[in-house]
């Protein structure tokens, strides 16, 4: 597709007269909210959830229920951390689908990746780089889908952390997933791959919840394509 010739694709400019960056033209308010659920998880609820009669799988369905009745009034965010397939992306969106449908609050729902992506993307422009940053640290509820999926470089780390301590000072939310374990002599650990300091953080700010179960994605889809 071909980039925008006012903006050459960055999706920001720079507006002389008021000296800062803002968001060019074609974001059109009128397109798809770019960081809103993924398709495959639009329709995610905590009626469609399976537990497997699983108790950690219960309790963290129970847990985000309670998040999603208590919010915006909630202490603490929620970090769930297991192997993947076994529901943690689906539990944040159910969250996120209940908080809109009920309480008509919108948040920002991005992957690690892409975010480290969309960061690149604003580089070039200091200014632009700052307001995406204060987008995200003011955004009234933040999800960051798979954290340590790619390993950040010192630069990522560095804004990483002060979205995540900014969020942490002005007592905003954050969800977040991992398949990496906070702490394992055997495997590489969340730290290494995100960085002791934003751990840290993001173990005073979230509520960690623990998911150790099959991967249930996995069975169900091989057991769908054996039937056909």
């Amino acid at each position: 597709m071909e980039n925008c010739k006012k903006c050459n694709g960055l999706k920001w400019i720079i507006d002389k007269e008021k000296g800062k960056a803002i968001p060019c033209s074609c974001q059109s308010t009128t397109k798809e909210y770019p960081f809103d659920l993924p398709p495959k998880f639009q329709k995610s609820s905590f009626e469609n959830f399976q537990t497997y009669k699983q108790t950690q799988l219960f309790q963290a369905k129970r847990i985000s229920e309670e998040f999603a009745k208590k919010f915006p009034i909630v202490e603490y965010g929620l970090l769930f951390v297991g192997p993947n397939g076994v529901g943690k992306t689906h539990l944040v969106c159910a969250i996120y689908n209940k908080i809109l449908k009920e309480k008509n609050i919108r948040g920002v729902f991005i992957d690690f990746s892409n975010l480290n992506f969309k960061l690149k993307e604003t580089f070039s422009f200091e200014e632009a780089t700052g307001e995406f940053i204060d987008f995200l640290v003011n955004t009234p509820l933040l999800i960051i889908d798979d954290l340590g999926s790619i390993k950040a470089t010192t630069w990522f780390q560095d804004i990483l952390y002060e979205i995540i301590n900014q969020r942490y000072l002005k007592n905003k939310p954050l969800l977040a997933t991992t398949a990496y374990q906070i702490e394992d002599t055997q495997k590489e650990t969340l730290c290494e791959r995100i960085g002791d300091g934003i751990t840290s953080r993001l173990l005073e700010l979230c509520k960690v919840i623990e998911i150790q179960a099959k991967d249930h994605r996995k069975e169900v889809f091989q057991a769908g394509y054996k039937t056909k």
